[in-house]
């Protein structure tokens, strides 16, 4: 739960969250696939890594600029005026 928490509520959480999630699964799979078709090298291999990692944290830092810190402004903003949110109005 505090994981969760953290990777949603910051920045750096996001980065990681994103390179464990898309980043890391997509490179093993492009990886396997190249070592199936036999032109898998040491030079690739760096190569497609670093692009990985960029295109993990180019999505974390979009996600968290377009959608998370939106939402996290609306969600204080909220408390902030003495709404109540969806998740409060059911107890």
């Amino acid at each position: 739960m505090a994981l969760s928490r953290w990777a949603s509520s910051s920045l750096l959480g996001h980065v990681v969250l994103f390179e464990v999630i898309l980043s890391l699964p997509l490179a093993i799979v492009f990886f396997l696939l190249n070592y199936s078709q036999g032109t898998l090298t040491v030079a690739w291999v760096i190569y497609m890594a670093t692009i990985w990692a960029a295109f993990g944290a180019l999505v974390a830092v979009l996600g968290w600029y377009i959608v998370s810190l939106p939402l996290i402004k609306l969600r204080q903003s909220q408390f902030s005026r003495g709404g109540r949110l969806l998740e409060d109005a059911k107890d």
